[in-house]
């Protein structure tokens, strides 16, 4: 009897260290981990129940992720702990996102899309790197946009989206110090020029709306940039008024 308690016990003991090696290379091994949580930060439940939205939040430990994004699912992909990149879409839709962290480093982007087709699954690829040379863009550089004004690229961002159909979107980054007044622009692929956009700061972001993807930035106008602006409307105002004037003598006369 004490044989039989004996060799069951040693099965079990082998057994529970069999379990607890094979969960250690689990982790081990894992390279993204996955945590669901509401809005406001709980955990390990369903989430949106009480205001219909819901949130996910999913670490990953490279560069690279390719997922599915569920509509109405608020998605945050956090690269290596520092750049965060959050998808929010009517639509489900299937991303592939490469991300630079180490050109990039610590940054909040989001992107929010509204699809009129309710039916339709979108599929979207997205670069995301700190500069890109070939289109000028080396930190603390000047680009030239179409309306021939120079602006400085400071963002130390840039996106390279691709997405088919027709839709809208907002492009949203955290405000900061660095790109403070500053507006989204895109290249245009046929000119060869940044086209810049209506841009607001709202809830602490800079926001733009947009209908296409292409590759998208933040720029800064730069001071002389500004000094021509105000320069050009002071010497409208001066021509206007100096017209007035001669049409008010003339009338005098």
């Amino acid at each position: 009897m004490l044989g039989i308690k004996k060799k069951w016990t040693n099965g079990l003991i082998l057994f529970m260290i069999f379990f607890m090696l094979s969960s250690s290379l689990i982790i081990a091994n894992a390279e993204e981990i996955y945590i669901d949580k509401d809005q406001n930060g709980s955990a390990g439940r369903e989430t949106g129940r009480e205001t219909g939205s819901k949130y996910r939040e999913k670490a990953v430990a490279g560069n690279t992720v390719r997922d599915r994004v569920q509509a109405g699912v608020r998605t945050t992909f956090e690269f290596q702990h520092q750049t965060r990149i959050t998808i929010n879409s009517s639509n489900n839709i299937n991303i592939n996102i490469n991300c630079d962290v180490n050109s990039i480093g610590t940054k909040e982007f989001e992107i929010d899309i509204q699809v009129g087709d309710k039916d339709k699954e979108l599929s979207m690829t997205m670069t995301c790197t700190g500069e890109q040379e070939e289109l000028g863009l080396i930190n603390g550089s000047t680009v030239q946009v179409r309306n021939r004004v120079q602006h400085r690229y400071q963002e130390g961002f840039v996106a390279q989206i691709e997405c088919e159909g027709e839709f809208k979107a907002q492009l949203k980054i955290k405000a900061n110090e660095n790109n403070q007044g500053g507006t989204w622009a895109y290249y245009d692929n046929v000119t060869g020029e940044w086209v810049p956009v209506q841009t607001m700061e709202q809830e602490g972001y800079l926001v733009a709306e947009t209908n296409h993807f292409s590759t998208w930035t933040v720029l800064i106008p730069t001071v002389n940039s500004q000094n021509i602006i105000i320069g050009s409307l002071v010497a409208a105002v001066a021509i206007v008024a100096t017209i007035v004037i001669v049409i008010v003598i003339r009338r005098r006369k």
